[in-house]
């Protein structure tokens, strides 16, 4: 056990866990906060993770050791809502919950933009098309800006869109639409980002989509849309490969183009995250907590997964 580890020992008198202790090794709190954790994100690269709070607080922690490396403020009491890093793992963007966006150069430990969209607009989503180019899912639709803080036009589809996913290998982006009728997306499209074609149309949920994620290269796509099922279909014809019970859980993940990861809350007191097989469904395994997870980020290479529950946050290595 390395030396850092050493005083962190109060985690197993503040929490349980349940399931399969030969693939737990270490479990690290990271520390007690007076304001509650709202977002969380691991990078690309596997090496950090960033946190952000309700009371506008951003910090990066080394994934490793769980050292806190840096910190941002964005503004006071103003909770965080999403996190993005770029591919190459320099930039990070946030956005919050009255509408700013920020930018950081994890690199130079400093700000690089601050900005908010004209009309008001919130973000629900950004993504990094490269290191110049943000792309915004807003309630209202799509909107591509640079980080000269020019808006780029972008034809998006008729009505209201939003982005569940971007593929940036595949240059792929997989979009939720609705017509002014309907008060949420049913119909998901997947679109080449740079000329606009519409790869395909997958028109098979009857609720309310919440989450979608491409894998395999984005040749698979697997959705989650109210109490249905969880969806795994193939892009090139639409066809369902498997189905996985949905039986409430909260949101699912796509890791690594190898599993499939949800979150249950078993109750107001207990939750459980759960692996499954992206390429037949079988469940791999899942891990019980005798206390609620708010958010969670798996590593791209699998070997940690990272918690928050209301004003602590936890490293687990499996």
């Amino acid at each position: 056990m390395h030396k850092y580890l050493r005083t962190l020992f109060i985690v197993v008198l503040l929490f349980s866990w349940q399931l399969l202790p030969a693939q737990i090794k270490e479990r690290i709190i990271l520390n007690e906060l007076d304001s509650y954790y709202s977002s969380l994100e691991i990078s690309p690269c596997g090496k950090i993770f960033v946190t952000g709070d309700n009371a506008g607080t951003i910090r990066v922690w080394d994934l490793k050791s769980g050292g806190l490396s840096q910190e941002f403020k964005q503004g006071e009491n103003i909770g965080i809502h999403t996190l993005t890093f770029s591919q190459n793992c320099n930039l990070l963007a946030s956005t919050n919950s009255e509408g700013w966006i920020d930018v950081y150069d994890i690199e130079s430990k400093k700000p690089a933009n601050h900005f908010r969209l004209s009309d008001k607009k919130i973000p629900q989503k950004i993504f990094f098309l490269d290191d110049q180019n943000l792309l915004l899912s807003t309630q209202h639709g799509i909107v591509n800006y640079n980080r000269d803080l020019a808006q780029v036009t972008y034809p998006f589809p008729p009505g209201h869109s939003q982005i569940f996913d971007y593929n940036a290998q595949h240059d792929l982006l997989l979009v939720g639409t609705r017509d002014s009728s309907q008060r949420c997306s049913k119909k998901l499209i997947v679109f080449k980002r740079s000329s606009l074609e519409e790869i395909r149309v997958y028109e098979k949920h009857n609720e309310c989509v919440t989450r979608a994620y491409f894998a395999y290269d984005a040749t698979i796509v697997v959705s989650i849309s109210g109490s249905e099922w969880i969806k795994v279909w193939k892009v090139n014809d639409d066809k369902n490969l498997f189905l996985l019970p949905n039986s409430k859980l909260y949101d699912i993940k796509v890791v690594n183009d190898q599993f499939i990861v949800g979150r249950k809350n078993v109750n107001p007191n207990k939750s459980k995250i759960i692996f499954w097989n992206v390429q037949d469904g079988v469940k791999n395994f899942e891990i019980g907590f005798k206390y609620p997870i708010m958010k969670y980020s798996v590593a791209p290479d699998l070997r940690n997964l990272v918690l928050i529950s209301y004003r602590s946050a936890l490293i687990i290595d499996l």
